[in-house]
This record gives structure tokens, C-alpha cells and sequence, in this order.
């Protein structure tokens, strides 16, 4: 189901209009944020940067987080739905002239959209999931411009296009340097020597809310960590590898190509301390 500027209707039946300038130009910003047993997950840090999207590109978030609470209410209430849920939170630029000037659009635009949330097969997080070293190169914005989370994704889609073309869930991106960045919608983390690591802020990489999660919980277990450039020999190299996202939680990697591994046991610790520590990030609806 849909909600365009407080209303709600089945998806199928939204519209926006053709001048809307995230259609146009991908001109907007998102979120996207789950609920585990009918209550939000994350949803102060994922509203934070939604608010960090729209500051660093002059956007006014038409509501604030009352408001999107009130009107992800409102939607399931609509809708009857008792299962766990997917929502995405979008501000767009609004309706404006057919050229890139933002000032041309007079006002923004909210778009909620909610579904049941996606359900994985188990095998991905008792064997591990294939991922795909893709030959996408992401932009390198450098200066935290990378943090931004707008409605531009084409890098991204190519990347799953590329990586569901030969079975696997997520195609990975490297930067114009050559380093890896991120997946197609995730984080990536591999262990090598007992450290836990992952391609740092610098490379042009989304700070993931999960990845952030992930740092917190490995410190806390008194596992090294570090935030590095990776390259795809360190990578081929690792003894374990997972990617993390909002829908996906932890999930083990357990093929790039030829190379293979198994569910290791680093990895198997921080998914048993993940899942005990949900409970502190829960919040109702």
C-alpha cells in the first residue's frame, strides 16, 4: 500500500505526477525501516538520516518524526496488516519545471510505501548466501557525500541486475580506485586473522544503520575491528564474510565467484548477539 501526501490507497492505484522532480532526477531522499513483532526497528537513526539526506541537499523534510509515525499508523490500521513490515519513507524535491532547477518546486511531496516484509530462505543464514563481484563503479563522492541516501540508485541497480544474472542476491560495487565499496543494498564485512573488517566511510560507502549496529556489537564482544580499503585480493582472502542490511539483519556470504566459505565462527557470534540485542532498538509504532 501507498500514502502520497496523506493519502492512502493500494499501490497499484498511487500516482505522482510526471513532473515531480524525484521522478525527473531522482531528486529525493529515503529510508527504509522494518518492524519485528509490530514494533519499529531502529527508527530514531533511521529518521536522523533521512534528516541528514534532505539537509545536505537543501530539501525541507515535509513531516517530522511524530508525523511519520502517525502516518505509518494510520497505513497498517488502513490496511488490517498483522504481519511484519517493510516501509519506505521517501521525501521528494515535489512537482516543478521540466529542468534541473530545484526552485522550481514550490512545495515537497511525502511517499510511504508499506508491504509485508521480504522473508529469505533459511539456507542463506545456515550455509550463506552467493553474492557477485560486479564491474560496477560507483561514484567516489568522497566527504561523506556517499551518506546521502537519495531516490539516484542506478549504480545499484546495475549491480543486482548484474548479480541476479547469474543467481546471486547481491552484485558488489567498487569505487573508481579499485577498492570495494558496498552491495547492492548492503553492507559488507569479511574476518581475516581474527579482525573484523569493512570498507571504511572514505571509500564512498552508505554508513549502514546495521553496519553501525554491527560495529557496536563487535566491540562490546572485544572483537577487533577496523575500517579500512579493501581490496578484492583481501576480500578473496578473508575466513568469513556477511553482509548486513535492515531487511537481510547478518547474513553469511557463502560464494563470490568460485570462492566459498562457510558460516564461520565469528560471524555465528555476532548473529547470536544481534538477535539478543533487538530488543533495545524496538519502539512502538
Amino acid at each position: 500500500m501507498v500514502n502520497i501526501d496523506g493519502k492512502i490507497c493500494w499501490g497499484e492505484e498511487g500516482r505522482i505526477s510526471v513532473l515531480d522532480h524525484g521522478f525527473l532526477f531522482g531528486d529525493s531522499v529515503y529510508e527504509v525501516v522494518r518492524t519485528r513483532g509490530g514494533r519499529l526497528f531502529c527508527f530514531p537513526e533511521h529518521l536522523e538520516r533521512l534528516r541528514y539526506s534532505a539537509e545536505k541537499i537543501g530539501l525541507r523534510l515535509p513531516l517530522e518524526g511524530e508525523g511519520w509515525r502517525r502516518e505509518i499508523r494510520a497505513m497498517l490500521e488502513w490496511s488490517g496488516l498483522e504481519v511484519d513490515v517493510y516501509i519506505r519513507l521517501i521525501a521528494t524535491r515535489g512537482v516543478g519545471e521540466l529542468s534541473l532547477n530545484p526552485f522550481s518546486c514550490v512545495r515537497p511531496s511525502y511517499i510511504l510505501i508499506v508491504a509485508p516484509l521480504p522473508v529469505y530462505p533459511r539456507r542463506y543464514y545456515t550455509e550463506g548466501c552467493r553474492v557477485e563481484l560486479t564491474g560496477v563503479v560507483q561514484p567516489f563522492y568522497g566527504g561523506g557525500g556517499s551518506n546521502i541516501k537519495s531516490g539516484n540508485y542506478l549504480h545499484h541497480v546495475l549491480a543486482l541486475r548484474e548479480a541476479k544474472r547469474v543467481g546471486a542476491v547481491e552484485g558488489i560495487m567498487r569505487n573508481v580506485e579499485g577498492y570495494i565499496t558496498e552491495g547492492s543494498t548492503s553492507n559488507i564485512f569479511f574476518v581475516r586473522g581474527g579482525i573484523l573488517r569493512t570498507p571504511a566511510l572514505r571509500c564512498g560507502i552508505l554508513a549502514g544503520i546495521t553496519r553501525g549496529l554491527v560495529l557496536e556489537l563487535a566491540e562490546g564482544l572485544g572483537i577487533a575491528t577496523e575500517e579500512v580499503e579493501v581490496g578484492v585480493e583481501d576480500l578473496f582472502a578473508a575466513e568469513e564474510v556477511f553482509i548486513t542490511s535492515t531487511t537481510k539483519d547478518i547474513m553469511p556470504v557463502g560464494r563470490i565467484g568460485e570462492r566459498r566459505w562457510g558460516v564461520g565462527p565469528l560471524t555465528r557470534r555476532l548473529m547470536e548477539a544481534f538477535e539478543a540485542g533487538v530488543e533495545r532498538h524496538l519502539m512502538e509504532i
